[in-house]
């Protein structure tokens, strides 16, 4: 059986991309890029990471495969809970490959939170609530991140960035990609596998956070989103050490990144205008949900 390596950029766009290559700040992937084939991909309706990985986990669309959003709604309800592996319709790739009698290793995938069983090793990704739960499996391979890592982190730490702390979010977010890396390496140099998923999630989170400054040339930390980049790019490198004329490599990413101008509330306007009301309680609640998110909606 021919060996599978696929490495996720979560929310990268060859609108960067491609001019990084060109100035050769990304190596590896002009490697790719110049030895392979290169296309953009379409993503999903919502183009965001948790019904675009289960597409591409399935191979089926959110009609077919069940996951629309991050959230699900309750039976019955209008309350949401956060989707997991349980909500995922169909088959997964590795489930397949594993069904087959082949060997995975599934690690960082978002939506695979709990860790359904595969022939081998997975480490489940974002939504994954925190690490006192079983996110692994086998549920003993958490043991051996603890070994080999020190402990593994599901994310960096997330929320509004407060002016001035700019620096420690990036120090943060390149401390998680160096412990992934590392966890790369081990995998590739110590476990078996027929097909490898690897999703680095670091650079959607920065450009989220980061847009802004690498739109602004006067911006200190307009760099920020293309030194993330850099830093998968690096880790790429290390797959391709290893890569033979057995092993086929793709490099995906899940939907694109780019400016946020406006955003509609469609709720909002609608209470606004006349045409919704709330009961109490729920007026609380959306009063709640906006004084959260409405900073983040303005950067």
């Amino acid at each position: 059986m021919r060996k599978l390596i696929i490495i996720g950029w979560d929310g990268a766009t060859l609108d960067v991309a491609d001019p990084w290559m060109d100035a050769g700040y990304l190596p590896n992937l002009a490697h790719v890029r110049q030895h392979g084939v290169v296309s953009p991909l379409e993503s999903v309706i919502l183009p965001v990471s948790g019904p675009a990985w289960s597409a591409f986990m399935t191979g089926k669309n959110p009609g077919k495969n069940g996951i629309y959003d991050f959230l699900k709604r309750r039976p019955n309800s209008y309350e949401r809970r956060v989707m997991n592996s349980s909500d995922v319709d169909s088959a997964t790739l590795w489930e397949v490959v594993s069904a087959q009698g082949g060997r995975v290793c599934v690690i960082n995938v978002p939506g695979t939170y709990p860790p359904r069983p595969v022939n081998g090793i997975l480490v489940s990704g974002m939504l994954t609530p925190s690490t006192d739960v079983p996110y692994t499996h086998p549920p003993e391979f958490a043991e051996t991140l603890q070994h080999i890592l020190g402990g593994y982190r599901l994310s960096v730490t997330g929320g509004v960035i407060s002016p001035g702390k700019e620096p420690d979010f990036i120090a943060d977010v390149h401390a998680v990609l160096d412990q992934r890396t590392r966890l790369l390496d081990y995998l590739l140099a110590s476990e078996p596998f027929d097909l490898m998923t690897f999703v680095f999630f670091e650079t959607d989170v920065m450009q989220h956070k980061f847009w802004g400054h690498h739109e602004d040339p006067s911006s200190p930390y307009r760099h920020a989103i293309r030194e993330t980049y850099q830093h998968a790019d690096r880790a790429l490198g290390h797959v391709l050490d290893t890569l033979d004329s057995d092993t086929t490599l793709f490099v995906v990413s899940d939907h694109g990144g780019g400016s946020l101008r406006k955003i509609v509330l469609l709720n909002r306007w609608l209470i606004e205008n006349g045409f919704l009301k709330l009961k109490p309680q729920a007026a609380a609640g959306f009063k709640q949900w906006f004084a959260r998110y409405n900073p983040i909606l303005k950067t």
